[in-house]
């Protein structure tokens, strides 16, 4: 019975830390806007979200970036570099939509 306890809590700690992990992905818009704070808007060329958290509803954008620390800045300097040559990133989120309320927050960039 304690196995099953443990695999149980397992998988549920495994299904709601979903996040997206979106490979080899061009960006096809960035925005900022200045009543939205200090946030950058993601926007990627024909992609799907296969393991987003549940919050994530606004399929406009498919990441969010707050612009908040030193390391959101050089990510920020990643990704328009990124744009302005059209390369190939890798993307993975937080699991949460917790710097705005329905897109999930970017964690990981890794380039090709």
């Amino acid at each position: 019975m304690k196995k099953l306890f443990i695999s149980i809590v397992i998988i549920f700690m495994w299904f709601t830390n979903a996040s997206a992990e979106i490979s080899n992905a061009k960006i096809e818009t960035l925005m900022i806007h200045k009543s939205l704070g200090n946030l950058l808007f993601i926007k990627l060329e024909n992609v799907t979200h296969p393991n987003s958290p549940s919050c994530y509803t606004n399929t406009n954008w498919d990441f969010v970036l707050p612009l908040t620390s030193s390391l959101d800045e050089k990510m920020y300097s990643i990704l328009v570099t990124a744009w302005a040559s059209d390369a190939l990133i890798n993307y993975t989120g937080t699991g949460n939509c917790n710097d705005y309320p329905s897109v999930e927050s970017l964690e990981r960039i890794e380039t090709n």
